[in-house]
């Protein structure tokens, strides 16, 4: 009797739940993602402002143009913050229109690979991803330093940490809505890892992080190169074998 209780409450959560009330819990947590990430960066610049100073009469014997370049660099500081907090509302854009164009059965499916690009992605970037990307450049194909950001000391350091984070997930979002109903959760997650830790770090060094085809002068305009096109390209690869291997990773 008990038994059966529990399945039929389990079955009543189940008929109440909400798809929506996903989306609002991503976005609130994103928000917050977002807000705790631009005070650590904004606490951090302050510490290593602060850690500079020996004493007051460094203060005092400052510049003029000291200041206004303080100044400046806080600007640009908050704006590479405000850019990575508009791409993280991106991701819930993405997830809001996905799950608004697919069946819903897989609703629930397509907003967990939209969590996942984040939730895996960060950690991975934070551990490797940032060394691959921006490290010290062996001859152009790859970085080695910086594992776990190790040499990261200042906030705007920090803050380009955060945008790239950013850009990551909307790299992997878009192989997400290209290949939406076409695979089971597991295998997008495993090609989200890869492109987490090899693809956009690997590419994104070539370009922004000292490279080869930086060195040949290679511009990439808001990344719609690393960004877009790579995971327009990885989409692409991973549609391709999703047909001709259609039976072990179709979505039904």
């Amino acid at each position: 009797m008990g038994s059966s209780r529990t399945i039929s409450d389990g079955a009543s959560f189940f008929s109440r739940f909400n798809p929506g009330g996903l989306t609002r819990s991503l976005l609130i947590s994103i928000i917050v993602l977002s807000c705790s990430a631009g005070a650590s960066a904004v606490f951090a610049q302050e510490a290593a402002d602060g850690a500079s100073l020996s004493s007051i009469e460094e203060t005092v014997q400052r510049s003029l143009s000291s200041p206004l370049a303080r100044f400046q660099q806080r600007v640009d500081t908050f704006w590479v913050l405000l850019s990575a907090a508009l791409v993280f509302f991106m991701q819930a854009g993405f997830l809001m229109l996905e799950t608004g164009l697919v069946r819903a059965k897989n609703t629930i499916n397509v907003a967990m690979k939209n969590l996942f690009d984040y939730l895996a992605g960060f950690v991975i970037f934070f551990a490797i991803g940032y060394a691959l990307m921006f490290g010290e450049s062996a001859d152009g194909w790859v970085g080695t330093t910086q594992f776990w950001l190790s040499d990261l000391t200042k906030g705007d350091e920090f803050a380009v940490f955060l945008f790239q984070v950013a850009f990551l997930g909307t790299a992997a979002t878009i192989v997400s809505g290209a290949v939406a109903e076409r695979t089971r959760f597991s295998a997008y997650a495993a090609a989200s890892i890869v492109i987490s830790l090899l693809i956009y770090p690997l590419f994104g060094h070539w370009t922004w992080g000292g490279g080869w085809l930086g060195e040949l002068g290679c511009v990439d305009f808001a990344g719609s190169t690393i960004v877009h096109a790579l995971g327009g390209w990885v989409a692409g690869l991973v549609l391709t074998a999703a047909a001709l291997w259609p039976s072990t990773t179709a979505c039904r």
